[in-house]
């Protein structure tokens, strides 16, 4: 992003097609210089295995999260708590009483020893 070395506002970029060049320009004060930078438009994505955009401390207000039976491994409550999947397979749960999540892959929890297996209902056993 650039702006104007006379009126400090946005330059706007536009092509001149005769002479094959890409220009900036200010729409207030007509300044105009040449963009030697080829690159007009650059974003970079930020891999990131967490999911900042899931609030652990509401989902289990959320109805329309998947339930599971299983025993938290801080809090030691067990019972209906959501979880989620990952893009690698594994499932994050959440559990309802202190917001903790852990995440296990197949059968192999993270966070415990204990191991819970879904079923087709969702439910471990």
């Amino acid at each position: 992003m650039e702006f104007c070395k006379n009126c400090n506002n946005y330059l706007y970029i536009k092509e001149d097609t005769e002479q094959r060049k890409i220009f900036s320009y200010c729409k207030l004060c007509n300044y105009q210089k040449e963009t030697i930078d080829t690159c007009i438009f650059k974003k970079k994505y930020k891999k990131s295995d967490s999911h900042p955009h899931i609030n652990h401390q509401y989902m289990n207000e959320d109805p329309t999260y998947p339930r599971m039976n299983t025993k938290c491994s801080k809090c030691k409550t067990e019972g209906s708590n959501a979880y989620y999947q990952c893009k690698n397979l594994s499932i994050v749960i959440v559990c309802a009483n202190c917001h903790h999540n852990w995440k296990f892959v197949g059968t192999k929890t993270r966070s415990t020893n204990e191991s819970p297996v879904l079923n087709n209902n969702g439910d471990t056993h």
